[in-house]
């Protein structure tokens, strides 16, 4: 009994020795502006508590965490929330301080970004593109193949099927979209695809491959391990940029399409952009 006496009485001044200067928090971060799904993160720092009970983290008042960490980051603010830490911290062994601290209001620089939807014309033709878009500076490329490439819905008129990329700025926040231009009549492999599930270019069309009835693909990654085949080649069966049920990487890879009969064979390359 008389050990764990003194046991507490040390105790109690640990505690009253430590608490001597007041307990404070503090709630530091990286920027307070970030644009659309960027990662933010925050850090608090606890001085003069003898035992720190629990952190928790509050967005807009609402508890997001409450695993007790010192660092807190998300992909998840949207324009005006307010991140707040709360601190509990043991200053007796009666006695508990609840400390908070908030950020300023956060920014968020968001726009949206549509390149609009593919395109189908006869060769020859001329066509507008359908983009829509609230970012301050836009840029299509490839620039040379359209009527201005810094307004949102120049035309073009390409002689084989070609792949738009439309790159939106605001205040140093950039996105990217792509739309395709099919041109009928032409036989062209596109070299790009974007199989990201946001329904533009999820599939690696062939414009025309409907023609060759005969043909047989073959896709293969850069150490000739063979990911895709299909005979014959077709808008239904296009490859999606799936292997094993996996989805694969972005990069280069690489086709052989045997046409079918004495048409040849064509071989090149294929990246994925995600």
């Amino acid at each position: 009994m008389t050990n764990y006496f003194l046991l507490l009485c040390f105790s109690l001044m640990g505690l009253s020795h430590a608490t001597a200067q007041p307990v404070s928090i503090s709630l530091s971060n990286q920027m307070d502006t970030i644009c659309d799904n960027e990662s933010l993160s925050y850090s608090v720092t606890v001085q003069n508590c003898p035992i720190i009970n629990s952190v928790s983290w509050l967005i807009n008042s609402a508890v997001v965490n409450s695993n007790n960490s010192l660092v807190f980051d998300t992909t998840g603010f949207q324009q005006g929330d307010v991140l707040q830490v709360q601190v509990s911290c043991q200053v007796a062994i009666d006695s508990i301080l609840v400390l908070t601290s908030s950020s300023n209001p956060i920014l968020v620089n968001s726009f949206t970004l549509d390149a609009g939807p593919d395109l189908y014309i006869d060769s020859g033709s001329t066509v507008q593109f359908q983009a829509s878009s609230t970012a301050s500076q836009l840029n299509w490329s490839p620039g040379f193949l359209v009527s201005n490439p810094l307004i949102i819905q120049p035309t073009t008129s390409p002689n084989e099927t070609t792949t738009f990329m439309l790159k939106g700025t605001l205040s140093s926040c950039e996105k990217l979209d792509y739309v395709t231009v099919f041109v009928k009549g032409s036989f062209r492999i596109p070299n790009t695809f974007s199989p990201n599930g946001d329904g533009k270019n999820d599939i690696w069309l062939i414009p025309n491959i409907n023609d060759y009835p005969s043909n047989e693909m073959i896709i293969m990654n850069r150490f000739g391990q063979e990911l895709y085949q299909s005979r014959p080649y077709t808008f239904t069966n296009a490859w999606t940029g799936i292997f094993n049920n996996r989805e694969l990487p972005e990069g280069v890879y690489f086709y052989i399409l045997n046409l079918g009969g004495d048409l040849g064979v064509k071989k090149g390359t294929i990246s994925i952009i995600r």
